[in-house]
């Protein structure tokens, strides 16, 4: 309750109202819950993001993103909010967290020039061509045509080898684009990946107790917190068991 609070409390600042937006967040929720996150931890996430953007669109865009960032980093939810603010902010250190390059300029231009010059040097400073398509876990073919359209001023194709474009004229909403399209990028499908495992799943189940714990009143949380907590720490025992029982069965099947 105290998140709701406090995301009610960030979209009135930026003269927006919960219930506008109620629906979309309970669906945020329902979907972030999938990879593990109960419904205040995406409600403190989106609060984050709408301080930074002044936009709940937007917010509601990056959790996905944000998600996945979690994934990678093996991080939680907050400190992966904070990457992603952190790469908005526009000091670069969230990106550069995540390995992405920042390449600034006092024009879209400048900006441009900077970001060519910088992927030609990491082009050399690989030792070729082919050396920067393996470092980047890309075919040489691909990465060929990327570099090509990089040449030619493609910003898309510039973010997909890691690299903003980011002009001091650029607005809020055309930054935004750019480092959620950049993250994700980055990062793949993360989050949906790990929840597809066996612990992946057992987290899952334990964001919706809570959530349902969180629904039905605190009267029953101590009861379904003992239960979750139980569930977690199952978790330690029966994923190894599972892989090695796994291991067993593999030649007796083959």
């Amino acid at each position: 309750e105290t998140s709701q609070m406090g995301l009610e409390g960030a979209l009135k600042t930026v003269g927006l109202s919960w219930s506008a937006y109620s629906g979309q967040i309970d669906a945020a929720g329902q979907k972030m819950s999938k990879f593990g996150f109960t419904q205040d931890q995406v409600d403190t996430s989106l609060a984050s993001v709408v301080r930074v953007t002044g936009s709940m669109k937007d917010a509601l865009a990056s959790e996905s993103t944000i998600a996945d960032i979690a994934a990678t980093k093996h991080i939680d939810l907050a400190s992966a909010t904070q990457v992603f603010t952190q790469s908005l902010a526009g000091a670069g250190k969230g990106l550069k967290q995540m390995g992405i390059v920042q390449a600034t300029g006092a024009t879209e231009a400048k900006a441009m020039a900077s970001a060519q010059q910088t992927l030609g040097d990491q082009v050399n400073q690989a030792g070729g061509m082919a050396k920067f398509a393996a470092q980047h876990n890309l075919t040489l073919k691909d990465a060929q045509k990327l570099v090509s359209g990089a040449s030619k001023g493609n910003i898309t194709d510039l973010n997909k080898l890691g690299i903003e474009v980011l002009p001091k004229t650029a607005t809020a909403a055309d930054k935004f684009k750019q480092v959620n399209e950049l993250l994700a990028d980055k990062m793949g499908h993360s989050a949906a990946d790990a929840a597809d495992t066996f612990g992946g799943k057992l987290k899952a189940v334990g964001a919706n107790l809570k959530d349902v714990a969180e629904k039905l009143g605190v009267k029953l949380m101590p009861y379904l917190s003992e239960f979750v907590t139980w569930v977690e720490k199952l978790v330690g025992h029966l994923e190894p068991l599972a892989k090695a029982l796994a291991k067993i069965a593999m030649p007796i099947v083959s």
